[in-house]
């Protein structure tokens, strides 16, 4: 979403990092929405242009300062799985 703007309570943040973390690669994007209370990330891509085997990457914070960024991978079926992550030290504790 182009007005997205991915702000999430802290709590929330860690719990959407703890999950990624812990389920690499069987997340998707559906799924970290659903875990942000329906708060879409900040597309780094625009997706107007999105094709299979493209990646793309949101950004979710908190008001406190903590980031995380996801990169997923676009698949076949359109749908977008768990790549990589990125995040500020200190969410997965």
């Amino acid at each position: 979403m182009a007005d997205a703007d991915g702000i999430v309570p802290l709590d929330t943040l860690k719990t959407m990092c703890k999950y990624c973390d812990e389920h690499r690669g069987e997340v998707t994007c559906d799924d970290v929405y659903s875990m942000a209370g329906n708060v879409h990330g900040i597309a780094q891509v625009d997706r107007d242009s999105w094709k299979p085997g493209e990646v793309h990457q949101y950004e979710w914070m908190a008001t406190s300062g903590e980031y995380m960024f996801i990169i997923f991978h676009v698949a076949d079926d359109g749908r977008e799985y768990w790549s990589s992550m990125s995040n500020s030290s200190g969410l997965k504790d």
